[in-house]
């Protein structure tokens, strides 16, 4: 976990801000019992003597008055068949004895032995102190993380963090030091490469800080305070240019010293305008309301590409247009009857495709998330090949509301519901044949639900690819009755109407998307 305030680029942009801190992987590796301290060599393993070895009182208490048990003194007793009697009493007190002493040795010691390690192991009060993410006082995280550095001097995420507390102190050479040593231990570290240019920028030492501020890109080029320090060099440095341009890489990634800074410049620093690309694998169910046996459904996976572009800005103007089209094998399976109640099994061929445009506001102020209500323009069409061509076609509302919450510099997670308010429907049947005409039934208006949770990964900054679960429902109104007629144009004696009905469908859409 990384955490802190790096630099500020306010009205102090001349003078670099605190360092970032984090929780280090030491303290969890203490905790999980991966990296115990080792047994003290105070510790010994003792065990009592067979009942013929017999450790006098005086002895024991000779050792105890020096401090320490002595082991050396046993003596072997002998039975004594002239003078059984006699000892039997004593010797029933000194095997007594001797189970005193066993005991004494066995509670004293280990603990003895223990109490000593305990002075030279650091305890669980330093491994949350050192790896306090910023809350302790900088020089109790100082000392505690000394503790842990004289036990491990390879504890790398402990050397970080001292360098970090003595930063923020502008202790500049021990800084110094520990940065050294966590690069030495982890170059692949890029906040230790972030914080040790901080350290040159206060010591003056501009090239080895745009050194070290470039190696810290190299490794994580979403890395925004890397961005906004190296920017802070470039001002001193007089290169404006490349200044603001890392001060805009910095804003967009959520530094809120380099958004103030070009704020206060009339320099805008987003990305709003993004391109998609995405294809989307859904389950189409569609099912007509019939009176059994008649019966009339639509089963089966269809495959879909979109192509979309969108502008978002933070409390600005945010509009969206789409297209999607169904690709490859859109194919269903019908399961349905004839109009005498005799199912029927077939294959439908399909062409789904929709358009759709939004416009709305997104309001962000100081939340920790984004609010964009919308509402819009929609087209939808559905031919189904089933002997004869229906043609579905209709218009919608949406009006809907997308929540996203950046989780970090590289993940976000958001939220889009809708509801879609379908108008002017219409249903054409067409003949494959010249014998009926064409017959064009018009639509009941109902109301559809939209519901998709995007997740995204931006591990470049003009590019992002994200993860979008969605579920779908929707709607279609009955007919009124219309007349079939002949080609010619005369009545045929039959009317025909479309049945109400209703569709769920759920997928998945993979997104690839450029952002500028």
């Amino acid at each position: 976990m990384k955490n802190g305030d790096r630099v500020s680029v306010g009205n102090s942009a001349d003078v670099p801000g605190p360092p970032v801190g984090r929780e280090g992987r030491e303290k969890q590796k203490n905790q999980d019992g991966q990296e115990k301290p080792r047994n003290s060599p105070h510790v010994f393993t003792i065990g009592c003597k067979p009942p013929f070895l017999i450790l006098l009182p005086r002895t024991l208490k000779a050792a105890r008055g020096h401090g320490g048990m002595n082991f050396a003194n046993h003596i072997r007793v002998r039975s004594n068949p002239v003078a059984r009697c006699d000892l039997e009493g004593e010797k029933t007190m000194n095997l007594k004895r001797i189970m005193l002493a066993c005991l004494s040795v066995l509670f004293v010691m280990p603990t003895t032995a223990l109490a000593q390690s305990d002075a030279l192991t650091p305890d669980a009060a330093a491994y949350k102190t050192c790896f306090s993410s910023g809350s302790a006082r900088a020089e109790d995280v100082i000392a505690a993380c000394g503790l842990i550095l004289a036990k491990n001097p390879r504890a790398g995420e402990a050397a970080y963090n001292r360098g970090v507390a003595s930063l923020r102190l502008n202790r500049l050479d021990d800084a110094l030091a520990d940065f050294n040593k966590t690069i030495e231990l982890n170059p692949k570290d890029p906040d230790a490469w972030n914080n040790r240019g901080l350290v040159y920028i206060r010591l003056g030492r501009t090239p080895e800080a745009l050194s070290d501020l470039n190696k810290a890109l190299e490794l994580d080029n979403l890395n925004g305070q890397a961005y906004n320090n190296r920017g802070l060099v470039y001002l001193k440095l007089g290169k404006n240019h490349e200044a603001i341009e890392d001060l805009k890489k910095a804003g967009r990634l959520g530094v809120p010293e380099a958004q103030e800074y070009l704020k206060s410049k009339g320099i805008s620093y987003a990305q709003p305008h993004r391109f998609e690309i995405a294809l989307s694998y859904g389950y189409y169910d569609y099912k007509e309301d019939l009176t059994p046996p008649l019966k009339s459904t639509e089963t089966g996976w269809v495959p879909q590409v979109r192509l979309g572009y969108s502008y978002m800005a933070d409390d600005g103007f945010y509009f969206r247009a789409f297209g999607e089209a169904s690709v490859g094998d859109d194919d269903t399976d019908y399961d349905g009857s004839t109009m005498g109640g005799v199912p029927l099994k077939d294959t439908t061929r399909n062409d789904f495709a929709r358009l759709e445009m939004n416009a709305g506001y997104t309001y962000r102020g100081n939340l920790p998330f984004s609010i964009t209500p919308y509402a819009g323009l929609g087209y939808r069409y559905w031919k189904r090949d089933i002997g004869y061509n229906e043609t579905y076609s209709w218009w919608y509302f949406p009006v809907g509301v997308k929540l996203l919450y950046p989780v970090n510099q590289k993940f976000s997670v958001g939220l889009n519901a809708s509801m879609n308010i379908m108008f002017d429907g219409q249903m054409t049947i067409s003949y494959k044949n010249d014998l009926l005409a064409n017959t064009t039934v018009t639509l009941g208006n109902k109301l559809g639900y939209l519901l998709e949770i995007p997740l995204s990964w931006r591990p470049l900054v003009n590019w992002a690819f994200t993860v979008t679960p969605w579920y779908e429902y929707s709607e279609i109104g009955e007919s009124p009755w219309e007349p079939l007629n002949y080609t010619d144009g005369t009545y045929t004696g039959f009317v025909v109407r479309e049945p109400s009905s209703r569709t769920n469908q759920y997928g998945i859409r993979l997104s690839m998307e450029y952002l500028f």
